[in-house]
C-alpha cells in the first residue's frame, strides 16, 4: 500500500490561501529554510542569558577547578541507555497577500526520538514525535481566513498544528527569521513529550538528552514524576554560549575568568567543577568535560561538551555522581561521526543517531514539491 507523507495532507490548507488570498509562490518551488550556522549557540545564549558569573560551587565533595575522569564503558556499568535529540526542518512556500497586508507561508516539521540502547550496544527507537506545522502571520490575514485554516488544520488530527508566525522572536525581525523561533517551541514540546514517555517508566538507566534542558517545559514535567528526588537525565551542548565568567578560588585568592580561559587548560578526559546555575526557578549543576586531545583540534573550544544536571532539591548532588556521570559520557566518545557531522569533535554517536533517525524521518525538498504545491490560479471569469 502506497502511504503519501503526512505533510501532503496540508494541502487542503494551500487550497483555502489560494481561493481567499492572492499568492505569489515561491520560485521554483518550495525552498528549505537555512538554518543560522550558530544557531544552537545563540540558542544557549538566551536560555541562559544569565549565567553572567558563575561563583558558587555546586557539588559535595569537590573543589579543584579540574577533576581527571576514567572513561566508564557499557560493559562496565551501562549508566546510560537512553539518548534523546530533536531536530526540525522547514519550506518556504510563497507569499500569501490579502488587501495591504502579506505573511510568508512556511510549511514546517518538527520531531524528537529516543532511542534505547540495549545491552549489546544495539540501538532501538523508544519513542518518536513528529509534528507537521502550517506557519502564517495571524496579524497579516483576516479572521475569516485564519479560521478556516483553523479549521481545516485541526481536522488533520493532533500532529497538525496552525502556528502564528509571530508568536515568538522579536518584532524588529524578518517574519521568515521569526518562523524558526515558532518552529523551535514546537520542536521543544516534541522534546519533554518524548522526554516524559521515557522518564515516566522510571528506567533503570539514564537519558541523556542534546542541548539545554533548562526550559520551563522540562522542569514541569520533571517535578511531577521526580518530586525532589535527583532526575536520572542529564543535557548535553555541542555548541554553546561563549558569555559566562566564573569565579574560582576560595576567599581573598579567587578570581574571575572567561570560558576561554576556564578551558584553556582544560585536559583531555578531565572535567570542570561544576557549578551552580539559575534560570528563574530552574536550577542546574553546570561544568564542562573535554573528550578530545586540544593539539587535534581546530581550535581550543572543539572537543568540548557542557553538561547540565537538574537538581530539584534543595542540596547539590554529590561529586561522585557528578564524575561518574562525566565518566560514562566520557566513553561515548567512541564511535564518533568523523566526516559526517562538522560537529564530529563534541557528537556522542547515540545522540547523533537520534539525530539522524528524526531528519531520515522528514520529507525532502523534491518529495515536497513533488506532491504539495499551489492550487493552479483560477482564470477571472468573464461578464456577458
Amino acid at each position: 500500500m502506497n502511504r503519501l507523507p503526512q505533510l501532503f495532507r496540508l494541502q487542503a490548507a494551500l487550497e483555502v490561501l489560494s481561493r481567499q488570498t492572492d499568492v505569489l509562490p515561491a520560485v521554483g518551488g518550495a525552498t528549505e529554510e537555512e538554518l543560522h550556522p550558530d544557531i544552537d549557540e545563540i540558542e544557549d545564549g538566551k536560555i541562559t542569558k544569565d549565567d553572567t558569573l558563575l561563583d558558587e560551587p555546586f557539588e559535595f565533595g569537590q573543589s579543584d577547578t579540574y577533576v581527571p575522569l576514567q572513561p566508564l564503558k557499557r560493559t562496565e556499568d551501562h549508566l546510560f541507555r537512553y539518548f534523546q535529540d530533536g531536530s526540525m526542518r522547514s519550506f518556504f512556500a510563497g507569499t500569501a497577500l490579502e488587501h495591504d497586508r502579506q505573511t510568508p507561508v512556511i510549511i514546517g516539521q518538527v520531531g524528537c526520538a529516543a532511542l534505547e540502547r540495549e545491552d549489546n550496544g544495539r540501538l532501538k527507537i523508544a519513542v518518536h514525535r513528529q509534528r507537521n506545522l502550517l506557519l502564517v502571520a495571524f496579524s497579516q490575514i483576516s479572521q475569516p481566513v485564519r479560521d478556516k485554516l483553523q479549521e481545516i488544520v485541526a481536522n488533520l488530527g493532533p500532529d497538525y498544528e496552525l502556528a502564528d508566525i509571530e508568536a515568538h522572536g522579536q518584532a524588529t525581525q524578518d517574519l521568515r527569521r521569526r518562523a524558526d523561533d515558532s518552529m523551535r517551541q514546537a520542536m521543544i514540546l516534541a522534546e519533554a513529550e518524548a522526554m516524559v514517555a521515557v522518564l515516566e517508566s522510571k528506567p533503570a538507566g539514564w537519558l541523556v538528552s542534546d542541548g539545554s534542558i533548562r526550559f520551563a517545559k522540562f522542569f514541569e514535567e520533571l517535578g511531577r514524576i521526580y518530586g525532589t528526588e535527583q532526575p536520572r537525565v542529564v543535557s548535553v551542548a555541542k555548541n554553546f554560549s561563549k558569555t559566562p565568567r566564573f569565579k574560582l578560588g576560595r576567599g581573598g585568592k579567587n578570581r574571575e575568568v572567561n570560558l576561554w580561559q576556564l578551558l584553556a587548560d582544560l585536559p583531555e578526559g578531565n572535567r570542570t567543577l561544576a557549578w551552580k546555575a539559575c534560570t528563574r526557578d530552574r536550577t542546574v549543576a553546570v561544568w564542562y568535560l573535554r573528550l578530545r586531545l586540544r593539539r587535534y583540534m581546530d581550535y581550543p573550544l572543539m572537543g568540548v561538551i557542557k553538561v547540565e544536571l537538574p537538581v530539584l532539591g534543595p542540596d547539590p548532588p554529590t561529586s561522585e555522581l557528578v564524575t561518574k556521570l562525566s565518566n560514562a559520557l566520557l566513553a561515548e566518545r567512541t564511535v564518533t561521526p568523523h566526516g559526517m557531522d562538522r560537529r564530529w569533535h563534541a557528537h556522542l554517536y547515540p545522540v547523533f543517531q537520534a539525530e539522524r533517525c528524526v531528519k531520515n524521518s522528514f520529507v525532502s525538498v523534491s518529495t515536497l514539491r513533488a506532491g504539495l504545491h499551489w492550487p493552479p490560479a483560477q482564470p477571472a471569469r468573464r461578464t456577458p
